[in-house]
């Protein structure tokens, strides 16, 4: 008896480490030249914890740098041409495109064409990312590279802190917390035993999203929040970020978000995030106007066109193009063609 229940928990064994194994070597097969591998926001593969930005790149990750930027090349301490930085959340790292058609790589290819010299444009976005964030970016691993010109695409991120979490404070302390890792069950180690789950219909990501890392639980409605909020961090922190750039030797630019609410909209109170947007937007261009910043404002050329975008915020490859071009065309003050 006891021979046989031995045996039957040797063959159980061998069955589940049979299937464990053949579900592993899968997911290493599916991942090679996988695509999805640009799109996700997976801390694992995309992030790292920082004690002031809270999270930056991860260099591990294949489209990053040493450096912890999205691109191909490490970027030396004194530049050989003209060295721009593009600042931002996910729609400037290039969330849902390949690292080559995000816009801060289309821009440069652009602007070699158009100058015929050495152009370098470093995507120092990061999904998630609101001002909050860009300025420790900005000053602590961006100003020692001695940038030329630095363009600041930004408003939606900012939003998200305002919208989704209650207790508005200025700083996004509210929102954002230091690097935190959810508690994870035990059978997260099987990958058998994951996908079991999957079909009882456990929903919890095998990885964390990195806004259950470095943001706290969502909490009250999304009116409640914005109309109990204020536009007094995001008015105050790119005239900071404008600050900080000039006293590195940086010229300052500052960018409209464009969106397709009509075409992608978002499930749930799409109005009220029109509305925040807008109000982004608004506060954008009053800045620009008193800190005499140099303003590309795209939003009349690529709002609401269906075509440039891959949801909501997040552009396809053709609107990246488009905003490459029209960000060209609008640096034209600053390099003299």
């Amino acid at each position: 008896m006891r021979k046989n229940l031995l045996f039957t928990a040797i063959a159980w064994l061998l069955i589940f480490g049979l299937f464990e194994g053949g579900i592993r070597i899968y997911d290493v097969i599916d991942a090679i030249g996988d695509e999805k591998r640009h799109k996700t926001t997976n801390w694992s593969s995309l992030f790292l914890p920082h004690p002031y930005a809270t999270y930056v790149a991860s260099p591990a990750h294949g489209d990053h740098t040493e450096q912890g930027f999205r691109g191909p090349d490490l970027y030396e301490t004194e530049a050989a041409g003209l060295r721009i930085v593009a600042l931002g959340g996910s729609s400037t790292y290039g969330t849902r495109v390949a690292e080559a058609d995000a816009y801060p790589r289309q821009l440069e290819h652009l602007l070699r064409k158009r100058l015929d010299r050495p152009v370098e444009v470093i995507n120092a976005g990061l999904g998630g990312y609101g001002t909050a964030n860009i300025i420790a970016l900005l000053a602590l691993r961006i100003a020692h590279l001695k940038p030329d010109i630095a363009i600041f695409y930004v408003g939606f991120n900012d939003a998200w802190n305002r919208i989704l979490y209650a207790g508005f404070e200025t700083d996004y302390g509210h929102a954002q917390r230091s690097w935190l890792m959810p508690e994870r069950p035990l059978w997260r180690a099987s990958r058998l035993l994951d996908e079991v789950a999957k079909l009882l219909g456990h929903r919890q990501r095998r990885d964390p999203h990195l806004h259950d890392v470095a943001w706290h639980p969502k909490s009250g409605t999304a009116a409640d929040n914005w109309n109990g909020g204020s536009d007094r961090a995001f008015r105050a922190n790119p005239r900071t970020l404008v600050a900080v750039a000039r006293a590195h030797g940086m010229k300052a630019v500052l960018v409209t978000q464009a969106s397709d609410f009509a075409g992608h909209p978002l499930k749930a109170d799409n109005p009220l995030w029109q509305e925040a947007l807008a109000t982004q937007t608004r506060a954008i261009r009053d800045i620009a106007a008193e800190t005499e910043t140099l303003l590309i404002d795209i939003q009349a050329e690529m709002n609401d066109k269906a075509d440039y975008f891959a949801d909501v915020l997040h552009m396809s490859a053709a609107g990246n193009a488009r905003r490459a071009e029209l960000i060209a065309d609008g640096l034209a003050p600053l390099l003299g063609k």
